[in-house]
């Protein structure tokens, strides 16, 4: 169309064509817009309606239990296996702190005994044979 024109009014008429086709692109988004937007509309309304209408009624009571049961009384297991296990510790230390105390006591025995060995006058030899014979013993 704007080829028809005299050069003068030819770039004027571009100027129309590409404004009238930008515009044309613009309202042809619009509408679009208003397509997409109207469809949102309706489907809301219509879940709208939807939700609405429903019957709601109570859940069925096995459907809704929770299964805890067993991990309560797994949780009440563990906690006592753990409190035995406390407890077996602690005996046991008991038992290494007695033992530690009478290899002292022990000790000390022994060496009041080869001091009233030496004060009875047996010599170092017998001495040494009754410590091997303890040794042996044990």
């Amino acid at each position: 169309m704007a080829a028809k024109e005299p050069p003068s009014r030819k770039q004027s008429a571009k100027l129309k064509i590409e404004q009238l086709s930008f515009d044309c692109q613009h309202l042809h988004n619009m509408l679009k817009n208003y397509h997409v937007k109207k469809r949102l509309r309706e489907q809301e309304e219509k879940d709208r309606e939807e939700l609405l209408s429903r019957r709601f009624t109570a859940n069925n009571s096995s459907e809704t239990s929770i299964m805890i049961g067993d991990s309560l009384q797994h949780h009440g297991k563990l906690s006592n296996a753990n409190q035995g296990l406390d407890e077996l510790l602690n005996s046991g230390t008991d038992i290494l702190k007695g033992l530690r105390d009478q290899g002292s006591t022990l000790k000390g025995v022994q060496k009041r005994v080869l001091d009233i060995a030496n004060t009875l006058g047996l010599s170092n030899t017998t001495m040494r044979l009754i410590s091997r014979r303890e040794i042996g013993r044990a």
